[in-house]
């Protein structure tokens, strides 16, 4: 079963599954298409494709699902920007705007250099028609290649603070005037700005206009674990508003990421707090031993013992750690067993 937000190529999947799959089965008839749109919605129903035989495997393809509400503000705006809720919801030329809000921010720009340098298109009308070039076709490589000019020159000459948002709405409106003559619009033509906006989105959703990573992509490594940690608490969070049971695999998720960013404490607080009782699932992740460590060092009295029998493939770097902290705490031991040959991990917590 195809299961997504709308408008991100799960029936465009499901046709080629059917497709591949009844070629390599040699079979006759006429194929079945799942219906494809660049509009989100138009699936209505459930659909069964069949993609191979001896046994018979059915894809199931199914109409776009949403969460009931959607409380980010910039979660909404990334998911119209991208297509996947209809832009009458929220608007042609406010979504052009956000685009290009997002666009003078980054360095996309920056490529299309070569372009400012080779001047005008100045090619005759007579000479358009014979290389089959109309103007009023935005599609085409040189009106695509003028509107990368255009935006090129309009970000490079502008001299601002793009962090302010009065600055940015000032080139934002600098950029909607000099589109209209890139995309070859008569100013005085009913709907100018919508017809510029409407043609902007659609060079930006098939890519002619550079890739974009709407969420900020972190830089390191730590950076990279706290965007995670947000990104995953966020959309727990949601979950738990919504009609989904959530499960022991949702908080396995969560405790492997708050084990890796070290935040131990929250751990120990979130596990804590489960609903459900936490089972060895929730131990057997990649951050497993070392959250066991602390758990450990936090929940036992400082004369007990702790013993940590580990499998010989454990990971080595987590062997080094307990090694540094047995040396430090006479309570805690490190105890190595088992056989190379085995193919578990097996690490069990005893306290004394």
């Amino acid at each position: 079963m195809l299961v997504g937000i709308p408008n991100v190529g799960k029936s465009a999947l499901a046709n080629s599954l059917h497709q591949i799959g009844r070629i390599s089965a040699a079979e006759k008839g006429r194929l079945k298409h799942a219906i494809v749109s660049p509009h989100p919605g138009e699936t209505k129903s459930i659909s069964g494709l069949k993609i191979a035989s001896h046994p018979s495997i059915y894809v199931l393809d199914t109409p776009g699902v949403f969460p009931a509400e959607i409380l980010d503000a910039e979660a909404c705006s990334n998911l119209a920007l991208t297509g996947a809720i209809r832009d009458c919801l929220v608007g042609e030329v406010e979504l052009a705007e956000y685009f290009l809000s997002i666009f003078n921010s980054c360095d996309e720009y920056k490529k299309w250099a070569k372009l400012s340098l080779s001047g005008a298109d100045d090619v005759s009308e007579l000479e358009r028609r014979q290389k089959r070039q109309y103007l009023t076709d935005h599609t085409q490589d040189f009106v695509v290649n003028k509107v990368r000019r255009t935006l090129f020159e309009a970000v490079s000459s502008f001299d601002g603070n793009l962090q302010d948002e009065e600055i940015m709405l000032q080139l934002i409106k600098a950029e909607f005037a000099v589109l209209g003559d890139a995309f070859n619009l008569p100013p005085d033509s009913d709907d100018y700005v919508r017809k510029v906006a409407a043609k902007l989105l659609n060079l930006y959703r098939t890519g002619r206009l550079g890739h974009y990573t709407l969420d900020p992509a972190p830089c390191n490594s730590l950076e990279s674990l706290r965007w995670l940690l947000d990104k995953g608490m966020h959309y727990f969070e949601l979950m738990k508003k919504s009609t989904i049971v959530l499960q022991i695999p949702h908080y396995v998720t969560i405790v492997d990421l708050l084990g890796r960013s070290g935040q131990f404490d929250r751990a120990k607080m979130f596990i804590n707090e489960m609903p459900i009782k936490p089972n060895a699932a929730i131990w057997k992740i990649s951050s497993s031993e070392r959250l066991a460590l602390a758990f450990a060092l936090l929940n036992t009295p400082t004369e007990s013992t702790i013993h940590f029998k580990k499998n010989l493939r454990i990971y080595d770097d987590g062997h080094t750690v307990f090694k540094f902290v047995s040396k430090v705490l006479d309570h805690v031991l490190v105890e190595t067993t088992g056989s190379a040959k085995r193919n578990c991990l097996y690490m069990q917590l005893l306290t004394i």
